[in-house]
């Protein structure tokens, strides 16, 4: 994927779900909150409202594909994965 199609997708999803999947092999169900021009923040969307007390922020440069989710069909089902 494109860092071009990375940001499109990422700016059309603020406040939605979708599957990051990192440089270094991690793969985030993450709620994106805002977007710059370098990066997002996010919530882990795998953890549970309650929980969520640490938000990330992850540099473009840094994904190597992202997808739009269904909350419906992953919510809960996708834990942080990776080293």
């Amino acid at each position: 994927m494109t860092l071009d199609e990375i940001i499109r997708v990422v700016r059309a999803n603020v406040d939605k779900l979708v599957i990051i999947t990192h440089k270094t092999g991690e793969v985030d169900l993450a709620l994106v909150l805002t977007v710059d021009d370098e990066g997002l923040l996010y919530d882990l969307a795998s953890v549970k409202p309650e929980d969520r007390i640490t938000e990330y922020w992850t540099s473009f440069s840094e994904i190597a594909d992202v997808r739009t989710s269904n909350s419906e069909e992953n919510s809960g089902s996708l834990a942080r994965t990776g080293n």
